[in-house]
């Protein structure tokens, strides 16, 4: 599950509240670089702008924590300038740690591909409208660059190359931590220092298991303990389950993986929670992992269900895959799994294409069922192997119910109290779904037990042999009156005899 709204791919800014301000400054104008002072004049351009996103504050972990400081101390003013946050990061900086403002798109570009991890690239662009954004990262999807860029709680999203530069920014940080060998947590007067406070696993395929790991390193002359790992999701497995001492000077490793799901973004947390082990005085702090995963084809359902029919009733169904811009595919193969015994009362024709706008494709299958004399509910899959690079094989669940023809009411039959060696009499019936002419034949009567037929109905007397709770079933043949068998039935019958 995503614990961010997920952003899909798109090629053209899609509109959705404030978050999709993104890389739009108000006007709509376009610029071909973040400096164009056109919009700058005026000293609203100054104010931060965080509206009900919460991008300051959380662009602003980020950006602490690329300088090697103590991310938690990144609270906000509603009224704060964008100079002075840039003065006191600049100010708070240690060991040779720094900021620089850029201006020029393209170099900021520059420094995100010749950056030597991924992972570990980050950039705060400010908008003209006062907002901030994250620029992480940059996938190569089909020979196009695509950018990953945060904004407040809408998490990381790729936008292609032209959106960005189209996005109206005022300037651009990037970061320099110095000397510092990672991220330093301040505990009691005391520290202890985290490699990193994110992993960006840039592009990721659906439903990927992805690994990382986070180093600790104690860093006083004190014993932390390491608590037990809190996470967004299930989808997140930190292998820590239990607390752990972490002695001074020495360091732990702490193993993580994550499920990528199926949406176009994920972004998860991991909040970890270190404690003095003398005085129990408790610092917390959170761990990112994001990723983006290029949109895929799509499919018109998860689920074939032809629902409920009677033995030899036609329905149809039909299933669809879309593609999309940045999953073209050929179906290479196809094959329904599970009805093996009922081949040819469940079909699927040659899939059918129909272009798309944008010279994509959808591809149709078509699939046939009559239903068999075989009553209840079955289940199989239909197998489509593909050329995707997302999805290779899809497998998809097929299902269908055959109705009885034939039904016992009431069933069960409930006789009810009754006195010992005093008989009771019921009645049940044979319904027809196809208003054939039938009738019921006992297989076999438990004791005390008879069983005729009066006009349309059944006749069931029963005269108990001994005291207490009473449950017995009646087997029964159903057949037309040139003694065929068409079904069989059972039916339960229970009393409390006094």
């Amino acid at each position: 599950m995503t614990r961010k709204t997920p952003f899909k791919y798109a090629r053209a800014p899609v509109c959705l509240g404030c978050a999709l301000l993104l890389l739009a400054g108000c006007c709509g104008e376009k610029a071909s670089s973040v400096g164009d002072s056109s919009a700058v004049q005026t000293v609203a351009a100054d104010l931060v702008n965080a509206s009900e996103c919460g991008c300051a504050q959380r662009e602003l972990f980020f950006a602490r924590a690329s300088l090697g400081l103590d991310p938690r101390t990144s609270e906000v003013e509603p009224k704060a300038r964008i100079s002075e946050l840039r003065h006191s990061l600049e100010n708070t900086a240690s060991q040779g740690g720094s900021i620089r403002v850029l201006s020029d798109l393209e170099e900021i570009k520059r420094r995100l591909q010749d950056s030597s991890s991924e992972s570990r690239f980050y950039a705060t662009l400010i908008g003209r409208n006062g907002h901030f954004y994250g620029l992480h990262g940059a996938v190569n999807i089909d020979g196009d660059q695509y950018y990953q860029v945060s904004h407040g709680i809408f998490g990381v999203r790729l936008v292609a190359e032209e959106e960005l530069n189209n996005g109206l920014f005022q300037e651009c940080w990037l970061y320099d931590k110095g000397d510092a060998d990672g991220v330093t947590i301040k505990l009691d007067g005391s520290n202890f220092v985290v490699d990193r406070l994110w992993e960006n696993f840039g592009e990721a395929k659906p439903l990927a298991t992805l690994q990382t790991s986070f180093t600790f390193k104690n860093d006083s002359e004190k014993t932390f303990v390491i608590g037990k790992p809190e996470t967004s999701c299930g989808c997140v497995v930190p292998k820590l389950n239990t607390s752990v001492p972490l002695p001074p000077g020495e360091n732990y490793v702490m193993d993580v993986e994550i499920k990528s799901g199926v949406e176009t973004s994920f972004d998860q947390e991991i909040n970890m929670k270190f404690w003095d082990e003398k005085t129990s005085q408790t610092v917390e702090f959170k761990l990112e992992l994001f990723g983006n995963r290029r949109a895929s084809m799509i499919a018109s359902s998860n689920k074939i269900d032809f629902g409920r029919a009677l033995p030899g009733e036609v329905v149809e169904r039909e299933f669809n895959l879309k593609e999309s811009d940045t999953d073209r595919f050929m179906i290479s193969n196809f094959c329904l799994e599970g009805f093996e015994d009922i081949n040819q009362a469940l079909t699927i024709a040659q899939p059918e294409e129909t272009p798309l706008p944008g010279g994509l494709v959808k591809r149709s299958f078509q699939l046939k069922l009559t239903a068999p004399n075989l009553e209840g509910t079955r289940e199989g899959t239909l197998r489509i192997s593909t050329t995707s690079d997302q999805y290779p094989v899809l497998s998809v669940p097929v299902v269908f119910t055959v109705e009885p023809v034939f039904a016992v009411s009431p069933n069960p039959i409930v006789f009810g109290d009754v006195s010992l060696g005093t008989a009771a009499t019921t009645t049940f019936e044979i319904t027809s779904q196809n208003d054939e002419k039938v009738e019921a034949k006992a297989v076999s009567l438990p004791d005390g037990l008879s069983l005729k037929k009066e006009g349309e109905l059944y006749q069931l007397t029963l005269l108990p042999q001994k005291k207490g709770v009473w449950n017995e079933t009646i087997e029964l043949i159903i057949q037309n009156k040139e003694g065929t068998v068409k079904s069989s039935r059972s039916i339960k019958c229970t009393a409390f005899v006094r």
